[in-house]
């Protein structure tokens, strides 16, 4: 007999809604809901696959997605980020250390959000390696520092 709680778990359905909803912010409100329409006109009462959405998709949005898809879908787990975070008072710059835990290295866009006093910064950045330094320019030393403030990824974190 089949175990299906080992196949329908947390991963395959908390994730495949995180994927859509980085796939939104990837393409964009507009791309995405069009995308979403013409799917349906073309698969409305008949089989698809995923490979098929992915291929609506990239005609309707004009953008080659199947590193995303490769990556969020085909990739098993999600980016684990250890994370800290240095003042330089001299240089008014604060240094944001991110490495990468898991065992696959992910490629992604992330936002970082430094606030200092009155003062919030919102800088976006590549992550493409183990090891990532972003450098953010601060007049003091931060209240706050947050990854991820418009909760746009799928990722796991330690704060060190």
């Amino acid at each position: 007999q089949n175990n299906f709680t080992q196949l329908l778990n947390a991963n395959s359905y908390q994730k495949g809604s995180w994927v859509l909803h980085m796939l939104r912010r990837k393409l964009g409100d507009d791309h995405f809901n069009k995308g979403l329409k013409n799917y349906y006109q073309q698969y409305a009462g008949k089989n698809a696959s995923t490979e098929d959405f992915r291929k609506v998709m990239e005609t309707t949005s004009g953008q080659d997605l199947q590193p995303f898809f490769n990556q969020w879908l085909y990739t098993s787990g999600q980016p684990q980020l250890k994370w800290s975070w240095q003042y330089n008072a001299d240089k008014k710059t604060v240094s944001i250390t991110v490495d990468q835990q898991q065992a696959t290295l992910f490629q992604f866009p992330l936002q970082v959000m430094v606030q200092s006093g009155n003062e919030v910064i919102t800088k976006s950045t590549n992550i493409t390696a183990v090891q990532t330094v972003i450098t953010v320019p601060a007049e003091n030393k931060p209240s706050r520092v947050v990854l991820d403030p418009n909760t746009n990824l799928l990722f796991e974190e330690t704060k060190q």
